[in-house]
């Protein structure tokens, strides 16, 4: 170096690292510079500096820029991720929508499907008008709980006497809707075309035309069928002959301080029979969630029974709305009244 200086006889600056007396590292930096003589280097002076704290100060920038590099790397690293995931959610959310699309147009289409069933179903019940005309005294009150009902009434004029009949099917929607138009056929066959008109022998040989509809024997696990009240009326000498299927008849007389009960047999039309079935769990309700059971229904009879019937029709309604409040229907409810 100090060779090339007398040759270029410039001031020359460097840094060495070296150790102090007290033996610890330190930065030194050197200048060497040139003194001369017409024009010759006679001789070299050194200055020598202690950088060693600006050394440090460089290394730990050094240091923090590795780290800011490191951390941006992250940075970079995560918003990429994000980005992907940020696509991701985007296609999902596309996925979704065209899901919820789907799942809208399937609803819609069911949702039509079964008010035209409902239109079917309307169509297939006597209307209210044709009941009237033969029993004018008389109500029908009926509530599905959807759209289609598995609770359906039925009833036919036959000159000398006409039939009235209240069921309640396996299930309610669309399940017991299909029990019900089941049941209206067969009461229509049994009655209409093969002339049976004994309610218990019509009961009897529903029993045995829905098992068989539904192929229903000791190993099937079908238990789908219905409960019913059926009467026969004749309503020139006032006579009136009941067979049921886990539903009763209630007669309230004008007189009376009391409903009479006349209750159907204990059980079902089709299905299998089981002691340990449990039946007129149609709703509960009211302000302590009460089931509103056939004592109150009586008490509610006996309140209204000078009342023309359209308005005992009213009362029950207004009753039951009441009563049932927020809560939503849990299940069909259907009540035939009639004045003899």
């Amino acid at each position: 170096m100090k060779n090339y200086q007398f040759k270029t006889k410039k001031t020359i600056i460097y840094t060495i690292k070296t150790t102090s007396k007290l033996n610890k590292d330190i930065w030194l930096q050197t200048t060497l510079t040139p003194i001369l003589d017409n024009g010759e280097v006679k001789k070299l002076i050194a200055l020598d500096t202690d950088i060693t704290e600006i050394k440090e100060a460089e290394e730990e920038i050094k240091i923090q820029k590795e780290k800011l590099e490191a951390e941006r790397l992250k940075v970079n690293e995560k918003n990429r991720k994000l980005w992907e995931l940020s696509i991701a959610i985007h296609k999902e959310k596309e996925n979704m929508e065209k899901i919820t699309k789907i799942l809208e147009d399937k609803n819609r289409n069911i949702q039509d499907s079964i008010t035209y069933a409902k239109k079917i179903q309307e169509a297939i019940l006597p209307k209210i008008s044709y009941i009237k005309d033969v029993l004018p005294d008389s109500f029908v009150l009926f509530k599905p709980r959807d759209i289609v009902s598995g609770d359906f009434y039925w009833f036919t004029d036959r000159y000398k006497f006409c039939m009235i009949a209240a069921a309640d099917c396996t299930g309610h929607g669309v399940p017991g809707a299909f029990m019900s138009m089941i049941g209206n056929n067969l009461l229509n066959n049994i009655i209409n075309e093969n002339k049976i008109y004994k309610p218990a022998d019509i009961l009897n040989e529903l029993d045995k035309n829905i098992i068989a509809s539904l192929n229903q024997d000791i190993s099937s696990s079908s238990k789908d069928g219905m409960d019913i009240a059926l009467c026969s009326i004749e309503l020139r000498i006032q006579k009136l002959t009941f067979a049921g299927a886990n539903r009763p008849l209630l007669i309230v007389r004008k007189e009376d301080h009391a409903v009479e009960v006349i209750k159907g047999d204990q059980f079902p039309i089709g299905g299998h029979y089981s002691a340990k079935k449990i039946f007129n769990t149609d709703q509960f309700g009211g302000a302590k969630n009460k089931k509103f059971t056939i004592k109150r229904l009586q008490m509610v009879l006996l309140e209204i029974k000078n009342l023309p019937m359209h308005r005992q029709k009213e009362a029950l309604d207004r009753l039951i709305e009441n009563w049932k409040g927020k809560d939503e229907q849990i299940d069909d409810i259907l009540m035939i009244g009639i004045r003899l």
